[in-house]
């Protein structure tokens, strides 16, 4: 249980210092997604991070998983209309 308070730890502050990285508005739009996709996978965010990020066919899958999910909503992730992907583009 200890290994799982550091995983949960260690995914929070690699999340807090990815974020920190971006202008305001991004990092509100990101962390947002991520608050999403917890939700989605009924975990705190650092949980589903580390899910996320528990190995690479493992965290496409969660990731594309996400996004259809998102789509079928009619929603779209934050970061798809600051590359121009967002609809009526």
């Amino acid at each position: 249980m200890a290994a799982d308070k550091v995983a949960r730890a260690s995914s929070e502050e690699l999340v807090e210092r990815f974020l920190a990285g971006y202008a305001e508005r991004t990092r509100q739009a990101y962390a947002s997604d991520l608050e999403d996709f917890a939700r989605s996978r009924g975990q705190a965010r650092a949980e589903a991070v580390a899910e996320l990020l528990g190995g690479r066919e493992q965290g496409r899958r969660l990731a594309l998983d996400f996004a259809v999910e998102r789509a079928g909503r009619g929603e779209m992730v934050a970061g798809s209309a600051e590359r121009g992907g967002g609809r009526g583009r």
